[in-house]
């Protein structure tokens, strides 16, 4: 699914399950608050949700660093020492917290 989303679009895709795992990029064009995760994560328990946040240059995620504590993980897309793109888990609620997706 495409298109210009809004906190309201995203709660009816949720609710009428279009699928498991929706994908919302970024969470800054979304105009919620940090609280609406939350919300979103009690109100649907069954929908895993995916949000791509953006970060200054000093790496602090745009929307707060409530974001960064409450999320269940933290995902962080780079290049390595080899110039491969990677994805290293950063933060996880899951026991997989310094695993390496290459």
């Amino acid at each position: 699914m495409t298109g210009k989303g809004t906190l309201a679009s995203l709660k009816k895709d949720a609710k009428e399950k279009v699928a498991d795992v929706l994908i919302v990029d970024s969470f800054g064009k979304l105009k919620a608050r940090p609280d609406d995760l939350d919300k979103l994560r009690n109100e649907f328990p069954n929908t895993i949700f995916l949000f791509i946040f953006q970060q200054t240059s000093k790496r602090a995620t745009k929307g707060g660093a409530a974001i960064d504590f409450d999320c269940s993980m933290r995902i962080m897309c780079k290049k390595n020492e080899e110039g491969e793109r990677i994805a290293v888990m950063e933060k996880s609620r899951y026991g997989t917290q310094g695993k390496i997706y290459a």
